[in-house]
């Protein structure tokens, strides 16, 4: 018997009860910090009830679920890459963490985007403006439902060729979701 066959073992052997409650919705979840509105950075304390409210929220225009793919393009030093980790996870999608260097090459990231058919993208307006050249310049055949933006002011006249190429994704704006 080798270990892995003995650890199999002993976690079959487990009750498949519900785990015990660790965080309860007031506990800290995480602090980042973020200029905000201010221009000012700030240290932002969330709670585990509002990163849940983020994500699992009755005016949200999404229809997330397990078949969805998400990217971890951001660094985790950022409040987006809080969307990203969370959006995958509370709805039961994939999340495929994207290396800096993919992350910085629009052409690698566009093949990464195809390749794990990548169906909701996060993206600060300037990387997916390059991300979208890319893609025209390259035709791709693209599984994303929608792309969702943060962390700067969007220029909605620099969408108009993705959109035309790719009516069926839905464009959404979300600047600032932290605050």
């Amino acid at each position: 018997v080798t270990r892995l066959d003995a650890d199999a073992a002993a976690l079959a052997a487990e009750p498949a009860t519900a785990p015990t409650e660790v965080a309860r919705p007031g506990d800290l979840a995480y602090c980042i910090y973020t200029s905000g509105s201010t221009g000012r950075p700030k240290g932002a304390l969330l709670e585990h009830r509002q990163v849940t409210r983020l994500m699992i929220n009755d005016r949200l225009p999404f229809a997330f679920g397990p078949d969805d793919v998400w990217t971890l393009f951001h660094s985790c030093c950022f409040d987006f890459s809080v969307w990203e980790m969370y959006g995958a996870l509370l709805y039961g999608g994939r999340l495929v963490i994207v290396p800096r260097a993919v992350a910085q090459d629009p052409a690698a990231f566009l093949q990464l985007v195809v390749r794990e058919r990548v169906t909701v993208l996060n993206q600060t307006p300037t990387s997916f403006y390059n991300f979208a050249r890319e893609a025209g310049r390259q035709g791709a055949a693209l599984a994303l439902r929608y792309v969702i933006f943060g962390g700067e002011a969007l220029g909605p006249l620099h969408l108009r060729e993705f959109k035309q190429a790719h009516p069926a994704v839905a464009l959404v704006n979300m600047y600032g979701i932290t605050e």
